[in-house]
């Protein structure tokens, strides 16, 4: 009897304890299951009248931190192109809206679309008011509008980016990617350096040797031998005015988006990243428009043009610019591991791509 009565006591115990352990081995999961956070969205916009423009923060709002990607069928336009803030309701129809979310640590990627429909403008009501006593107005002081608000600037007005206008031509060129696109007229630069020493790409091996994309970045050109017509014609074709952000988006579709490094380890990545005055379209500039650079930079009072290389004039410092080496985006012809950069108190020439040095990003309006 004693035996028995000690077994069952110890079968009683076992079986209580293995009940705790359930319990708790079940709030653990449960706790698991629980602390995984889902990625929710809200739009707040179902409509917009015809012409109006709002912030693509103020039409959804979510709690994932992951990259965001737009895109839209419709009528209507986000802008700028590269990195869209800004949704415009068109004259006409509706508007499809897709947010792309990229998975972001615990927060798994979505992909949500939201019909936004065309909205009958509010008649305003003017309401009646007094008509006080007429008063003797002193007369208004002209000011004279700045560059930022009517577009028509001089060299050295404060551009729409919040940087100075270092370039200007009468003749329209064509900026690839930059919000001016077909009909640009300025060139305007970042108010202060973004890099006093970083090297002009990465080693990864995702550029273009003589064949085939899988060549170390510093030895091999991030221009494709297969391009029409060819690679070195693109290659030269790159150092012209208006080639910088063509030049700029190429680097950074085969180092960030293929070879995925960090836009922060290399030159173009850093003025592609970069933003001032809610403006995103800002880029590493060409051979030739690092040139005008110089030109505005040492205030040399020199003629346009690729052709008149910068010398002589005032110290860099004196408008913002240090008698360094800066960075453009133009590689060289026949030295695949060579690139273009501007010595601001003395020369133009070639350096090697694991060399560092400045960045100052430019933008095309």
């Amino acid at each position: 009897m004693t035996f028995l009565t000690t077994v069952r006591a110890n079968s009683r115990i076992s079986v209580g304890a293995l009940l705790v352990v359930g319990v708790l081995v079940g709030a653990t999961v449960s706790s698991s299951v629980d602390a995984a956070p889902s990625t929710k969205v809200t739009w707040k916009v179902s409509s917009l009248t015809a012409g109006e423009a709002m912030k693509l923060s103020a039409v959804v709002s979510t709690n994932s931190p992951g990259v965001k990607t737009w895109s839209k069928r419709g009528t209507c336009t986000l802008t700028p192109t590269r990195k869209p803030t800004k949704v415009t309701m068109g004259a006409t129809g509706s508007c499809k809206l897709t947010l792309t979310i990229a998975k972001s640590k615990n927060y798994p990627a979505r992909t949500l679309s939201k019909m936004i429909m065309m909205a009958t403008p509010k008649t305003t009501v003017t309401p009646s008011t007094t008509v006080a006593p007429a008063t003797t107005v002193a007369p208004a002081t002209t000011i004279a509008a700045a560059c930022i608000t009517t577009g028509v600037c001089a060299v050295g007005d404060v551009g729409p980016g919040g940087g100075k206008v270092f370039y200007y031509s009468a003749t329209a060129f064509t900026s690839t990617g930059s919000t001016c696109n077909t009909n640009c007229h300025y060139l305007e630069a970042a108010p202060s350096d973004q890099s006093s020493g970083i090297v002009w790409v990465t080693t990864d091996a995702v550029c273009w040797g003589s064949s085939s994309n899988d060549g170390n970045c510093q030895e091999s050109s991030i221009y494709s031998p297969n391009d029409t017509p060819n690679q070195v014609d693109s290659r030269t074709a790159a150092s012209a005015i208006g080639k910088g952000m063509l030049n700029t988006n190429q680097t950074h579709t085969l180092v960030t988006e293929t070879g995925q490094v960090p836009a922060s380890s290399y030159a173009a990545g850093i003025a592609w990243a970069y933003s001032n005055n809610s403006k995103t379209d800002w880029f590493l500039p060409s051979k030739d428009e690092l040139n005008e650079l110089c030109k505005y930079a040492r205030n040399t009072g020199q003629a346009t043009g690729g052709g008149i290389e910068c010398a002589l004039g005032d110290s860099p410092s004196s408008r913002g610019f240090a008698s360094s080496n800066y960075w453009s985006s133009s590689e060289m012809i026949d030295n695949f591991d060579s690139a273009w950069y501007q010595n601001f108190s003395v020369w133009q020439s070639d350096g090697s791509k694991a060399n560092a040095m400045y960045v100052r990003p430019v933008r095309a309006f």
